[in-house]
């Protein structure tokens, strides 16, 4: 099942349409389309709105963790990025706290990547936003949020179409209708490929392909790890080469397991991320920090 979460019935509209989905009685006072292949919200503006109309989909419609979860809408960005482009989200951080989350970006798409600060109020200037996001937005973070509770980080992303340069008066109904019809193809297509149609994800089947020798034993405990999907993916492609080139396995990499189970209960992410940097320096030959 794919679920989509939009802000605004002007950017929900060409998606209606798009994947064919009827209007449903409205449940709770939130405006809810479906199929019996996606679910749409439409939550209102506003990290708290897109929170609990997200999570109230999520919900009601018993998502699972082999659904797919998409916010898309429009946002603000820096003068060098143009109207109407569509970015996939590769962080989101929120204006209040300065908390940063970040989707686990496992499919392949041909989207150009971007940060979005998510804002309690229409953004005015961009200097209102760190330095380094590119795009922001009123919903992001909080339905991100939501949504993870639900959803593995691997099944969920972000799409932002860019409708002006902090300029908000400029949001006007036309507007937003205009450039998400435009952009709105393209984001269907991704969607039912990697959604519908489950044939974009990176990892193959030669990816779980058999270990043999002491790599059998490294991929084993590495199932243990704390480890995100990406990383998972990762790990066996490194893995699998060094396997297939029957590279031994050096002794620093094997004291370096060994001193992280023996002093470690549960192993945590951060340990993960040290014996993936010695796999890559070993594979690689180049060197790689174990800070």
């Amino acid at each position: 099942m794919l679920f989509i979460s939009v802000a605004m019935q002007a950017e929900a509209v060409p998606f209606i349409s798009g994947f064919k989905l009827q209007k449903k009685q409205n449940i709770n006072k939130f405006r809810v389309y479906g199929s019996d292949r996606c679910v749409l919200v439409v939550t209102g503006t506003g990290p708290v709105r897109s929170a609990l109309a997200t999570s109230f989909m999520l919900t009601r419609f018993n998502a699972l963790p082999s659904d797919f979860w998409v916010n898309i809408g429009v946002c603000a960005a820096r003068p060098k990025a143009d109207i109407g482009h569509l970015y996939i989200v590769n962080r989101i951080r929120d204006n209040v706290t300065g908390s940063e989350r970040f989707p686990d970006m496992l499919y392949c798409y041909d989207f150009t990547e971007a940060g979005v600060e998510t804002c309690q109020y229409p953004v005015i200037h961009q200097d209102k936003i760190a330095k380094d996001i590119l795009l922001a937005d009123m919903e992001a973070y909080g339905a991100f949020e939501a949504a993870q509770r639900f959803v593995p980080l691997h099944r969920m992303a972000i799409l932002k179409v860019v409708a002006d340069h902090f300029i908000p008066e400029k949001i006007k109904t036309d507007h937003v209708k205009r450039i998400v019809n435009d952009a709105a193809p393209r984001a269907i297509n991704w969607l039912s490929r990697v959604v519908l149609e489950q044939d974009c994800f990176r990892e193959t089947a030669q990816d779980s392909s058999r270990f043999t020798g002491r790599w059998a034993v490294l991929e084993r405990a590495v199932s243990s790890l704390d480890l995100s999907k990406t990383m998972a993916v990762e790990f066996r492609q490194v893995l699998r080469y060094l396997s297939l080139v029957d590279v031994p396995m050096s002794n620093g990499l094997v004291l370096l397991i060994e001193n992280i189970i023996s002093n470690n209960a549960c192993i945590k992410r951060r340990d993960a991320k040290k014996i993936l940097a010695r796999l890559k320096e070993e594979a690689l030959g180049l060197p790689a920090p174990l800070n």
